[in-house]
Protein backbone atom coordinates (compact mmCIF):
# COMPACT_ATOMS: atom_id res chain seq x y z
CA UNK A 1 0.00 0.00 0.00
CA UNK A 2 1.37 3.72 -0.61
CA UNK A 3 2.28 5.55 1.89
CA UNK A 4 0.58 8.92 2.28
CA UNK A 5 2.55 11.61 2.50
CA UNK A 6 1.70 14.56 4.41
CA UNK A 7 1.73 18.22 2.75
CA UNK A 8 3.53 21.15 4.77
CA UNK A 9 2.02 24.06 6.35
CA UNK A 10 4.73 26.89 7.34
CA UNK A 11 2.98 29.15 9.64
CA UNK A 12 5.60 32.54 10.15
CA UNK A 13 5.65 34.93 13.22
CA UNK A 14 7.97 37.57 13.00
CA UNK A 15 7.93 39.30 16.27
CA UNK A 16 9.53 42.89 17.69
CA UNK A 17 13.44 41.99 20.00
CA UNK A 18 14.24 43.59 22.69
CA UNK A 19 10.85 44.76 23.82
CA UNK A 20 10.44 42.69 26.74
CA UNK A 21 12.79 43.38 28.92
CA UNK A 22 13.92 45.98 27.26
CA UNK A 23 17.08 46.07 25.34
CA UNK A 24 17.64 42.37 25.09
CA UNK A 25 16.83 41.39 21.51
CA UNK A 26 18.36 37.68 22.62
CA UNK A 27 15.26 36.56 24.45
CA UNK A 28 12.44 34.83 22.18
CA UNK A 29 8.95 36.26 21.67
CA UNK A 30 6.47 33.62 21.65
CA UNK A 31 3.62 35.24 19.65
CA UNK A 32 0.50 33.56 20.17
CA UNK A 33 -1.25 33.52 17.00
CA UNK A 34 0.68 31.27 15.25
CA UNK A 35 0.87 28.84 18.06
CA UNK A 36 -2.87 29.19 18.35
CA UNK A 37 -3.44 27.80 14.89
CA UNK A 38 -0.99 25.14 15.10
CA UNK A 39 -2.71 23.97 18.28
CA UNK A 40 -6.05 24.30 17.15
CA UNK A 41 -5.59 22.54 13.34
CA UNK A 42 -3.31 19.54 14.93
CA UNK A 43 -6.51 18.51 17.54
CA UNK A 44 -7.90 18.22 14.14
CA UNK A 45 -7.68 14.28 13.18
CA UNK A 46 -8.85 15.31 9.64
CA UNK A 47 -6.24 17.95 9.39
CA UNK A 48 -3.55 16.41 11.52
CA UNK A 49 -3.50 13.01 8.70
CA UNK A 50 -3.19 15.18 6.13
CA UNK A 51 -0.71 17.74 7.02
CA UNK A 52 2.35 18.51 9.17
CA UNK A 53 2.54 21.72 10.69
CA UNK A 54 5.42 23.72 11.77
CA UNK A 55 5.96 27.34 12.78
CA UNK A 56 9.12 29.15 12.34
CA UNK A 57 9.51 32.46 15.10
CA UNK A 58 12.13 34.72 14.21
CA UNK A 59 12.87 38.66 14.91
CA UNK A 60 11.80 41.43 12.38
CA UNK A 61 15.54 42.13 12.20
CA UNK A 62 16.04 38.29 10.23
CA UNK A 63 17.32 39.57 6.28
CA UNK A 64 14.29 38.37 4.26
CA UNK A 65 16.58 36.45 1.82
CA UNK A 66 17.67 33.95 4.26
CA UNK A 67 14.47 33.75 6.45
CA UNK A 68 13.04 33.12 2.44
CA UNK A 69 15.47 30.20 2.14
CA UNK A 70 15.11 28.64 5.89
CA UNK A 71 11.04 28.59 4.87
CA UNK A 72 11.44 26.86 1.54
CA UNK A 73 13.99 24.71 3.00
CA UNK A 74 10.54 23.06 4.68
CA UNK A 75 8.97 21.82 1.51
CA UNK A 76 5.92 24.07 1.70
CA UNK A 77 2.82 23.74 0.79
CA UNK A 78 1.36 26.49 2.76
CA UNK A 79 2.94 29.28 4.27
CA UNK A 80 0.76 31.84 6.45
CA UNK A 81 1.80 34.66 8.26
CA UNK A 82 0.29 36.05 11.25
CA UNK A 83 0.66 40.18 9.86
CA UNK A 84 0.41 43.40 12.63
CA UNK A 85 1.22 47.21 11.80
CA UNK A 86 4.49 46.52 12.80
CA UNK A 87 5.93 43.83 10.72
CA UNK A 88 3.90 44.20 7.04
CA UNK A 89 6.50 45.64 5.16
CA UNK A 90 8.69 43.05 6.40
CA UNK A 91 6.33 40.37 5.43
CA UNK A 92 5.36 41.53 1.88
CA UNK A 93 9.75 41.86 1.67
CA UNK A 94 9.61 38.08 2.68
CA UNK A 95 6.90 36.99 0.35
CA UNK A 96 8.35 38.18 -2.64
CA UNK A 97 11.72 36.62 -1.84
CA UNK A 98 9.77 33.43 -1.16
CA UNK A 99 8.08 33.42 -4.10
CA UNK A 100 11.37 33.52 -6.25
CA UNK A 101 12.47 30.41 -4.94
CA UNK A 102 9.20 28.69 -4.65
CA UNK A 103 5.97 30.03 -6.65
CA UNK A 104 3.84 27.26 -6.97
CA UNK A 105 3.29 27.53 -2.65
CA UNK A 106 0.45 29.17 -1.19
CA UNK A 107 0.25 32.26 0.84
CA UNK A 108 -1.84 33.30 3.16
CA UNK A 109 -2.25 36.63 5.21
CA UNK A 110 -3.80 36.90 8.58
CA UNK A 111 -4.08 39.02 11.54
CA UNK A 112 -5.28 42.56 12.58
CA UNK A 113 -3.25 44.51 10.44
CA UNK A 114 -4.97 42.73 7.41
CA UNK A 115 -8.14 41.93 8.71
CA UNK A 116 -10.14 45.18 7.19
CA UNK A 117 -8.33 46.10 4.75
CA UNK A 118 -7.99 42.69 2.98
CA UNK A 119 -8.68 43.80 -1.05
CA UNK A 120 -6.15 46.62 -0.78
CA UNK A 121 -2.97 43.85 0.75
CA UNK A 122 -4.28 41.70 -2.21
CA UNK A 123 -3.92 44.69 -4.60
CA UNK A 124 -0.36 45.53 -3.13
CA UNK A 125 0.57 42.35 -2.96
CA UNK A 126 0.21 39.95 -5.92
CA UNK A 127 1.86 36.90 -4.38
CA UNK A 128 -0.71 36.84 -1.93
CA UNK A 129 -3.35 33.98 -2.40
CA UNK A 130 -5.85 34.27 0.74
CA UNK A 131 -6.17 36.79 3.37
CA UNK A 132 -8.00 35.89 6.74
CA UNK A 133 -10.59 38.78 7.71
CA UNK A 134 -11.09 38.34 11.71
CA UNK A 135 -10.40 35.30 13.87
CA UNK A 136 -8.58 32.71 12.88
CA UNK A 137 -8.90 29.44 14.57
CA UNK A 138 -12.03 28.07 12.57
CA UNK A 139 -11.48 29.75 9.25
CA UNK A 140 -7.91 28.32 8.41
CA UNK A 141 -9.04 24.90 9.98
CA UNK A 142 -11.32 25.57 6.86
CA UNK A 143 -8.85 26.44 4.63
CA UNK A 144 -6.75 23.51 5.18
CA UNK A 145 -9.79 20.89 4.85
CA UNK A 146 -10.42 22.71 1.47
CA UNK A 147 -6.66 22.20 0.40
CA UNK A 148 -7.16 25.75 -1.24
CA UNK A 149 -9.66 24.67 -4.01
CA UNK A 150 -11.03 27.58 -5.61
CA UNK A 151 -14.34 25.91 -5.86
CA UNK A 152 -14.51 25.38 -1.90
CA UNK A 153 -13.01 29.02 -1.06
CA UNK A 154 -16.63 30.83 -1.11
CA UNK A 155 -17.91 28.97 1.35
CA UNK A 156 -15.65 29.99 3.97
CA UNK A 157 -16.63 33.29 5.73
CA UNK A 158 -14.82 36.17 5.57
CA UNK A 159 -11.81 35.75 3.78
CA UNK A 160 -10.69 37.76 0.18
CA UNK A 161 -8.93 35.77 -2.37
CA UNK A 162 -8.38 35.31 -5.96
CA UNK A 163 -10.30 33.48 -8.21
CA UNK A 164 -9.90 31.90 -11.48
CA UNK A 165 -9.82 35.08 -13.65
CA UNK A 166 -7.57 36.68 -10.75
CA UNK A 167 -10.65 38.89 -9.71
CA UNK A 168 -10.42 39.41 -5.92
CA UNK A 169 -13.51 37.98 -3.84
CA UNK A 170 -14.59 39.12 -0.60
CA UNK A 171 -16.98 36.33 1.30
CA UNK A 172 -19.24 37.69 4.54
CA UNK A 173 -20.26 35.53 7.70
CA UNK A 174 -19.22 35.54 11.29
CA UNK A 175 -17.31 33.08 13.36
CA UNK A 176 -17.66 33.49 16.72
CA UNK A 177 -14.64 31.14 18.23
CA UNK A 178 -15.35 28.56 21.02
CA UNK A 179 -12.37 29.35 23.38
CA UNK A 180 -13.06 25.87 24.65
CA UNK A 181 -11.95 23.94 21.66
CA UNK A 182 -8.13 25.50 21.79
CA UNK A 183 -5.61 23.55 23.42
CA UNK A 184 -3.42 24.91 26.04
CA UNK A 185 -0.03 26.10 24.34
CA UNK A 186 2.09 25.50 26.65
CA UNK A 187 0.16 22.25 28.01
CA UNK A 188 0.63 20.58 24.61
CA UNK A 189 4.11 22.68 24.18
CA UNK A 190 3.31 24.12 20.60
CA UNK A 191 5.41 26.93 22.60
CA UNK A 192 8.27 24.88 23.96
CA UNK A 193 9.73 26.82 26.75
CA UNK A 194 12.83 24.36 26.99
CA UNK A 195 13.78 24.80 23.79
CA UNK A 196 17.11 26.16 25.34
CA UNK A 197 16.11 29.58 24.71
CA UNK A 198 15.28 32.66 26.82
CA UNK A 199 11.23 33.41 27.03
CA UNK A 200 8.97 36.35 26.59
CA UNK A 201 5.45 35.05 26.98
CA UNK A 202 1.94 36.10 26.09
CA UNK A 203 -0.79 35.15 28.06
CA UNK A 204 -4.46 35.42 26.92
CA UNK A 205 -7.22 34.36 29.29
CA UNK A 206 -10.33 36.01 27.64
CA UNK A 207 -11.02 38.02 24.34
CA UNK A 208 -12.41 41.02 23.36
CA UNK A 209 -13.29 44.29 24.95
CA UNK A 210 -16.40 45.69 26.42
CA UNK A 211 -15.34 49.44 25.04
CA UNK A 212 -15.36 50.94 21.37
CA UNK A 213 -12.64 53.65 21.51
CA UNK A 214 -12.02 55.62 19.10
CA UNK A 215 -8.53 54.92 18.39
CA UNK A 216 -8.86 51.06 19.09
CA UNK A 217 -10.21 48.29 16.82
CA UNK A 218 -9.88 46.10 19.92
CA UNK A 219 -13.67 46.11 20.82
CA UNK A 220 -15.73 46.74 17.63
CA UNK A 221 -16.25 43.47 16.51
CA UNK A 222 -17.78 40.78 18.89
CA UNK A 223 -17.83 43.08 22.13
CA UNK A 224 -18.66 39.89 24.33
CA UNK A 225 -16.10 38.86 26.47
CA UNK A 226 -14.81 35.24 26.36
CA UNK A 227 -13.17 33.56 28.44
CA UNK A 228 -11.21 30.78 28.37
CA UNK A 229 -11.64 27.81 30.90
CA UNK A 230 -10.46 29.31 34.10
CA UNK A 231 -8.88 25.08 34.49
CA UNK A 232 -6.95 25.86 31.56
CA UNK A 233 -5.87 28.99 32.47
CA UNK A 234 -4.11 28.18 36.02
CA UNK A 235 -2.29 25.17 34.70
CA UNK A 236 -0.58 27.46 32.05
CA UNK A 237 0.04 29.51 34.74
CA UNK A 238 1.90 26.71 36.62
CA UNK A 239 3.89 26.02 33.46
CA UNK A 240 4.99 29.74 33.13
CA UNK A 241 5.72 30.72 35.95
CA UNK A 242 7.62 27.96 37.67
CA UNK A 243 9.99 27.90 34.31
CA UNK A 244 13.54 29.32 34.74
CA UNK A 245 13.74 30.05 31.04
CA UNK A 246 10.74 32.62 31.40
CA UNK A 247 12.15 36.38 31.14
CA UNK A 248 9.01 38.00 31.34
CA UNK A 249 5.06 37.81 31.16
CA UNK A 250 2.86 40.06 28.93
CA UNK A 251 -0.99 39.55 29.48
CA UNK A 252 -2.78 40.79 26.47
CA UNK A 253 -6.12 41.06 27.95
CA UNK A 254 -8.01 44.30 27.18
CA UNK A 255 -8.11 44.41 31.08
CA UNK A 256 -7.56 41.60 33.26
CA UNK A 257 -10.61 43.02 35.57
CA UNK A 258 -13.22 42.79 32.84
CA UNK A 259 -13.98 39.64 33.79
CA UNK A 260 -14.84 38.55 37.61
CA UNK A 261 -13.76 39.28 40.24
CA UNK A 262 -13.77 35.47 41.49
CA UNK A 263 -12.18 34.18 38.52
CA UNK A 264 -9.23 37.01 38.41
CA UNK A 265 -8.45 35.90 42.05
CA UNK A 266 -7.78 32.89 41.22
CA UNK A 267 -5.18 33.93 38.44
CA UNK A 268 -3.37 36.40 40.63
CA UNK A 269 -3.39 33.69 43.66
CA UNK A 270 -2.39 31.34 41.20
CA UNK A 271 0.86 33.41 39.92
CA UNK A 272 1.57 34.29 43.68
CA UNK A 273 2.00 30.60 44.23
CA UNK A 274 4.41 29.47 41.81
CA UNK A 275 8.30 29.56 42.45
CA UNK A 276 9.21 32.72 40.25
CA UNK A 277 8.78 35.73 40.81
CA UNK A 278 8.34 36.88 36.58
CA UNK A 279 7.57 40.47 35.93
CA UNK A 280 4.12 40.72 34.62
CA UNK A 281 2.78 43.30 32.22
CA UNK A 282 -0.97 43.87 32.37
CA UNK A 283 -3.10 46.49 30.72
CA UNK A 284 -5.20 48.40 33.56
CA UNK A 285 -8.62 50.47 33.35
CA UNK A 286 -7.66 53.30 36.56
CA UNK A 287 -11.80 53.16 36.77
CA UNK A 288 -11.83 50.03 38.25
CA UNK A 289 -9.13 50.39 40.76
CA UNK A 290 -9.98 49.52 44.15
CA UNK A 291 -7.88 48.85 47.37
CA UNK A 292 -9.06 45.09 47.20
CA UNK A 293 -7.69 44.88 43.71
CA UNK A 294 -4.01 46.85 44.50
CA UNK A 295 -3.70 44.01 47.00
CA UNK A 296 -3.76 41.54 44.31
CA UNK A 297 -2.23 42.84 42.15
CA UNK A 298 0.61 43.47 44.65
CA UNK A 299 1.26 39.79 45.41
CA UNK A 300 3.00 39.44 42.33
CA UNK A 301 6.00 40.98 40.20
CA UNK A 302 4.48 44.04 38.06
CA UNK A 303 7.64 45.55 39.26
CA UNK A 304 6.30 48.99 41.27
CA UNK A 305 5.60 50.67 37.27
CA UNK A 306 1.32 50.92 37.38
CA UNK A 307 0.64 52.11 33.68
CA UNK A 308 -2.84 53.54 32.61
CA UNK A 309 -4.48 55.16 29.66
CA UNK A 310 -5.57 58.76 30.08
CA UNK A 311 -4.72 60.17 26.11
CA UNK A 312 -6.33 63.38 27.04
CA UNK A 313 -8.41 65.60 29.25
CA UNK A 314 -10.01 67.54 26.92
CA UNK A 315 -13.47 66.98 27.20
CA UNK A 316 -14.27 67.41 23.80
CA UNK A 317 -12.01 64.77 22.46
CA UNK A 318 -13.06 62.66 25.54
CA UNK A 319 -16.63 62.69 23.77
CA UNK A 320 -15.29 61.85 20.43
CA UNK A 321 -13.46 58.74 21.14
CA UNK A 322 -16.20 57.39 23.62
CA UNK A 323 -14.29 57.10 26.82
CA UNK A 324 -15.20 58.69 29.86
CA UNK A 325 -12.04 60.16 31.14
CA UNK A 326 -12.67 61.94 34.44
CA UNK A 327 -9.52 64.17 36.26
CA UNK A 328 -10.80 63.45 39.94
CA UNK A 329 -11.10 60.10 38.92
CA UNK A 330 -7.64 59.97 37.96
CA UNK A 331 -6.65 62.11 41.32
CA UNK A 332 -8.40 59.83 43.49
CA UNK A 333 -7.60 56.39 42.27
CA UNK A 334 -3.93 57.71 42.15
CA UNK A 335 -3.85 59.00 45.86
CA UNK A 336 -5.37 55.46 46.82
CA UNK A 337 -2.64 53.08 45.15
CA UNK A 338 -0.02 55.37 46.98
CA UNK A 339 -2.05 54.80 50.07
CA UNK A 340 -2.48 51.25 49.61
CA UNK A 341 1.00 50.52 47.72
CA UNK A 342 3.75 53.53 49.04
CA UNK A 343 6.29 51.95 46.32
CA UNK A 344 4.06 52.47 43.50
CA UNK A 345 4.89 54.50 40.83
CA UNK A 346 2.53 55.58 38.10
CA UNK A 347 3.13 56.35 34.28
CA UNK A 348 0.10 57.55 31.97
CA UNK A 349 -0.47 57.01 28.48
CA UNK A 350 -1.32 60.07 26.17
CA UNK A 351 -2.78 60.27 22.59
CA UNK A 352 -1.91 63.38 20.35
CA UNK A 353 -3.88 64.17 17.29
CA UNK A 354 -6.94 63.31 18.49
CA UNK A 355 -10.01 64.75 16.85
CA UNK A 356 -11.38 67.56 19.03
CA UNK A 357 -7.75 68.00 20.59
CA UNK A 358 -5.40 70.95 19.38
CA UNK A 359 -1.83 71.31 20.91
CA UNK A 360 -2.91 73.69 23.47
CA UNK A 361 -5.38 70.68 24.68
CA UNK A 362 -2.46 68.70 24.53
CA UNK A 363 -0.90 70.84 26.88
CA UNK A 364 -3.17 70.83 29.01
CA UNK A 365 -3.32 66.67 29.50
CA UNK A 366 0.58 67.27 29.90
CA UNK A 367 -0.33 69.26 32.60
CA UNK A 368 -2.64 67.53 34.10
CA UNK A 369 -0.62 64.54 33.84
CA UNK A 370 2.36 65.62 35.57
CA UNK A 371 0.53 67.21 38.34
CA UNK A 372 0.02 62.98 39.32
CA UNK A 373 3.55 62.85 39.90
CA UNK A 374 4.14 60.05 37.35
CA UNK A 375 7.68 58.72 36.96
CA UNK A 376 6.91 59.00 33.39
CA UNK A 377 4.73 59.54 30.54
CA UNK A 378 4.33 57.81 27.35
CA UNK A 379 2.99 60.13 24.37
CA UNK A 380 2.06 58.75 20.99
CA UNK A 381 1.01 59.86 18.03
CA UNK A 382 -2.63 58.80 16.89
CA UNK A 383 -2.57 56.33 14.42
CA UNK A 384 -5.59 55.82 12.06
CA UNK A 385 -6.13 51.60 12.68
CA UNK A 386 -7.79 49.96 9.97
CA UNK A 387 -11.17 48.93 11.46
CA UNK A 388 -11.23 51.35 14.64
CA UNK A 389 -14.20 54.16 14.57
CA UNK A 390 -11.86 56.90 14.06
CA UNK A 391 -11.16 54.60 10.47
CA UNK A 392 -14.74 54.39 9.91
CA UNK A 393 -15.00 58.02 9.99
CA UNK A 394 -12.06 59.35 9.03
CA UNK A 395 -13.61 61.39 6.41
CA UNK A 396 -15.88 63.43 8.85
CA UNK A 397 -12.83 64.06 10.76
CA UNK A 398 -10.81 65.12 8.29
CA UNK A 399 -7.99 63.15 8.51
CA UNK A 400 -5.16 63.53 6.70
CA UNK A 401 -2.81 60.30 7.23
CA UNK A 402 -0.70 58.04 5.59
CA UNK A 403 -3.01 55.14 4.16
CA UNK A 404 0.02 52.42 4.74
CA UNK A 405 0.97 50.58 8.03
CA UNK A 406 1.24 52.06 10.32
CA UNK A 407 -1.18 54.43 9.42
CA UNK A 408 0.54 57.88 11.06
CA UNK A 409 -2.01 60.57 11.20
CA UNK A 410 -0.86 64.19 10.11
CA UNK A 411 -3.68 66.20 10.76
CA UNK A 412 -7.52 66.49 11.20
CA UNK A 413 -9.97 68.86 11.19
CA UNK A 414 -8.90 69.88 14.87
CA UNK A 415 -5.49 68.94 14.94
CA UNK A 416 -3.58 71.13 12.60
CA UNK A 417 -0.43 70.20 11.17
CA UNK A 418 1.44 72.85 12.33
CA UNK A 419 0.19 71.73 15.49
CA UNK A 420 0.79 68.04 15.41
CA UNK A 421 4.43 69.41 14.80
CA UNK A 422 4.69 71.19 17.53
CA UNK A 423 3.46 68.38 19.67
CA UNK A 424 6.19 65.89 18.06
CA UNK A 425 8.96 68.57 19.17
CA UNK A 426 7.64 69.31 22.69
CA UNK A 427 7.23 65.43 23.07
CA UNK A 428 10.97 64.47 22.46
CA UNK A 429 11.84 67.39 24.29
CA UNK A 430 9.79 66.04 27.47
CA UNK A 431 11.25 62.65 26.74
CA UNK A 432 14.77 63.79 26.82
CA UNK A 433 14.47 65.19 29.99
CA UNK A 434 13.26 62.23 31.33
CA UNK A 435 16.48 60.47 30.96
CA UNK A 436 17.94 63.13 33.27
CA UNK A 437 15.82 62.00 36.95
CA UNK A 438 17.56 64.75 38.76
CA UNK A 439 16.59 67.56 36.26
CA UNK A 440 13.55 66.31 35.38
CA UNK A 441 12.29 65.85 39.62
CA UNK A 442 13.58 69.47 39.81
CA UNK A 443 11.19 70.58 37.16
CA UNK A 444 8.04 68.52 38.71
CA UNK A 445 8.75 69.78 42.26
CA UNK A 446 8.79 73.79 41.37
CA UNK A 447 5.23 74.32 41.29
CA UNK A 448 5.55 73.12 44.78
CA UNK A 449 7.80 75.47 45.73
CA UNK A 450 5.94 78.04 43.91
CA UNK A 451 2.22 77.52 42.86
CA UNK A 452 2.54 80.36 40.51
CA UNK A 453 4.26 78.07 37.86
CA UNK A 454 3.06 75.58 35.62
CA UNK A 455 4.94 72.32 34.76
CA UNK A 456 4.22 72.80 31.11
CA UNK A 457 5.32 76.41 31.46
CA UNK A 458 8.49 75.14 33.15
CA UNK A 459 9.26 72.61 30.33
CA UNK A 460 8.96 75.32 27.71
CA UNK A 461 11.36 77.54 29.92
CA UNK A 462 13.52 74.86 30.19
CA UNK A 463 14.00 74.18 26.71
CA UNK A 464 14.36 77.61 25.49
CA UNK A 465 17.15 77.59 27.73
CA UNK A 466 18.37 74.82 25.96
CA UNK A 467 18.15 76.54 22.64
CA UNK A 468 20.18 79.46 23.01
CA UNK A 469 23.21 76.96 22.51
CA UNK A 470 21.70 73.66 21.15
CA UNK A 471 18.53 72.80 19.33
CA UNK A 472 18.70 69.31 17.22
CA UNK A 473 14.75 69.41 17.29
CA UNK A 474 13.68 72.20 15.54
CA UNK A 475 16.35 71.56 12.72
CA UNK A 476 13.75 68.10 12.56
CA UNK A 477 11.52 70.23 10.69
CA UNK A 478 12.40 68.88 7.13
CA UNK A 479 12.20 65.39 8.79
CA UNK A 480 9.47 63.06 7.62
CA UNK A 481 7.99 60.90 10.54
CA UNK A 482 5.66 57.93 9.08
CA UNK A 483 6.45 55.36 10.74
CA UNK A 484 7.53 53.96 14.43
CA UNK A 485 10.91 53.38 13.22
CA UNK A 486 11.39 56.11 10.98
CA UNK A 487 10.39 57.93 14.77
CA UNK A 488 12.84 55.91 16.55
CA UNK A 489 15.48 56.93 14.66
CA UNK A 490 14.99 60.79 14.51
CA UNK A 491 14.78 60.03 18.38
CA UNK A 492 18.09 58.28 18.53
CA UNK A 493 19.37 60.77 16.23
CA UNK A 494 18.71 63.75 18.80
CA UNK A 495 19.65 62.06 21.86
CA UNK A 496 22.77 60.63 20.80
CA UNK A 497 23.74 64.13 20.35
CA UNK A 498 22.02 65.88 23.59
CA UNK A 499 23.44 63.08 25.66
CA UNK A 500 27.15 64.04 24.65
CA UNK A 501 29.42 64.45 28.39
CA UNK A 502 28.90 68.87 27.16
CA UNK A 503 25.58 68.83 26.04
CA UNK A 504 24.73 67.11 29.35
CA UNK A 505 26.56 69.54 31.24
CA UNK A 506 24.61 72.53 29.23
CA UNK A 507 22.07 70.83 30.46
CA UNK A 508 22.21 71.12 34.38
CA UNK A 509 23.40 75.05 33.46
CA UNK A 510 20.29 75.38 31.89
CA UNK A 511 18.37 73.51 35.03
CA UNK A 512 20.28 76.14 37.19
CA UNK A 513 19.42 79.09 35.37
CA UNK A 514 15.52 78.26 35.05
CA UNK A 515 15.61 77.66 39.34
CA UNK A 516 17.37 81.03 39.41
CA UNK A 517 14.59 82.30 37.17
CA UNK A 518 11.88 81.13 39.34
CA UNK A 519 13.61 81.55 42.78
CA UNK A 520 13.57 78.18 44.40
CA UNK A 521 17.43 77.99 44.81
CA UNK A 522 16.44 75.55 47.59
CA UNK A 523 16.34 72.61 45.02
CA UNK A 524 19.85 73.28 43.55
CA UNK A 525 21.18 70.30 45.27
CA UNK A 526 21.77 67.88 43.15
CA UNK A 527 21.86 70.17 39.32
CA UNK A 528 25.18 71.54 41.20
CA UNK A 529 26.41 68.01 41.34
CA UNK A 530 25.34 67.26 37.91
CA UNK A 531 27.17 70.53 36.75
CA UNK A 532 30.20 69.49 38.62
CA UNK A 533 30.19 65.99 37.56
CA UNK A 534 29.86 66.37 33.68
CA UNK A 535 31.97 69.23 33.94
CA UNK A 536 34.94 66.74 35.18
CA UNK A 537 33.82 64.22 31.83
CA UNK A 538 33.97 66.75 29.42
CA UNK A 539 37.36 67.37 30.04
CA UNK A 540 38.15 64.08 30.02
CA UNK A 541 35.73 62.14 27.82
CA UNK A 542 37.32 58.93 27.89
CA UNK A 543 37.94 58.39 32.09
CA UNK A 544 34.16 57.45 32.79
CA UNK A 545 35.24 54.66 35.39
CA UNK A 546 37.19 56.85 36.96
CA UNK A 547 35.46 59.75 37.26
CA UNK A 548 32.73 57.70 38.55
CA UNK A 549 34.91 56.16 40.62
CA UNK A 550 36.06 59.51 41.88
CA UNK A 551 32.91 61.41 42.44
CA UNK A 552 30.64 58.54 43.87
CA UNK A 553 33.69 58.55 47.12
CA UNK A 554 32.57 62.68 46.99
CA UNK A 555 28.91 62.50 46.86
CA UNK A 556 27.93 58.56 47.33
CA UNK A 557 26.74 56.28 44.63
CA UNK A 558 22.95 56.94 45.02
CA UNK A 559 23.28 60.89 44.19
CA UNK A 560 25.89 59.99 41.50
CA UNK A 561 23.27 57.67 40.17
CA UNK A 562 20.78 60.09 39.98
CA UNK A 563 22.38 62.91 38.16
CA UNK A 564 23.85 60.98 35.56
CA UNK A 565 21.86 59.90 31.77
CA UNK A 566 19.66 57.06 31.82
CA UNK A 567 19.89 57.56 28.03
CA UNK A 568 22.10 54.25 26.82
CA UNK A 569 23.39 54.47 23.18
CA UNK A 570 22.74 51.79 20.93
CA UNK A 571 25.56 48.92 20.72
CA UNK A 572 26.56 50.25 16.68
CA UNK A 573 27.08 53.43 17.68
CA UNK A 574 29.29 53.21 20.99
CA UNK A 575 31.33 50.95 18.36
CA UNK A 576 31.42 54.13 15.94
CA UNK A 577 29.08 52.26 13.26
CA UNK A 578 25.67 53.98 11.93
CA UNK A 579 22.80 54.29 14.48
Amino acid sequence: MERYVKKNVVIIGLYLPGIYPKGDDSVVVNLLAPAVLKATADADSEISAQYEIKILSFPTTIDSEKLAQVICAQDPFIIAYSVYIWNYYHVSENVRCVKKIRPEAKIVFGGPQVAYTSVKVLEENPEVDIVVCGSGETRFKLLLKSGLRLGELSKIPSITYRDKDKKIVSTEGVISEDLSQIPSLYQSKIIDLNDGSRHTVFLETFRSCPFKCGYCAWGNGDSNIRLFPIEQILKDIEIIYNNPNVEAVIVVDACIYYQSRERVKKIIDKIASCSRKIPTVFTLDIHLLDEQLIEYLSKIELGDVWCFGLQSVNPSAIKLMGRKTDRKIFIKKTELLRRVKPSAETSFNIIYGLPGDNYAAFRETIDFALSLRPIKLQIYPLLLLPGSPFWYNRVEYGFKYDDNPPYMVYSNRHYSEEDMEKTLHFSLWYLAITYFPAIRDAIFSIPDCNPKFSRVDLIDQFIENMKEKIDPITDLRNKFVNTIENFNAIRRQVFNFLFEPENCLYAYKSMLKLLDSCGVQQLSENILIGIDYYTALTKEPDEHEQKDAFFVQKYGKKKIEYVKSTWVRPFKFLKGEDA
